[in-house]
């Protein structure tokens, strides 16, 4: 079983991973990273919402100075793509 600060270390990697891959990507990375998105949204657009289930946690975005508290300001100034 996963403590609380094993799943949030885990939920750090897996940001600063998407953050450097999406760092690291070219244009065309961008391209089919946003075919593979879209195909998998129509995939499941024939399926109506079930009300029965409800968004527990609402995706709301990270502002940069949360970022830079939670993955430092080093690693933020690294991604110099996304600026």
């Amino acid at each position: 079983m996963r403590t609380g600060d094993t799943m949030t270390e885990d939920m750090k990697d897996l940001l600063k991973n998407c953050l450097l891959a999406l760092n690291n990507a070219t244009e065309e990375d961008i391209v089919k990273m946003q075919k593979v998105f879209d195909s998998e949204i129509g995939r499941y657009s024939k399926y109506k919402n079930d009300t029965g289930f409800e968004v527990i946690y609402p995706n709301i975005a990270f502002t940069d100075e949360e970022l830079v508290e939670l993955l430092g300001k080093e690693f933020m100034d690294s991604l110099t793509n996304l600026r």
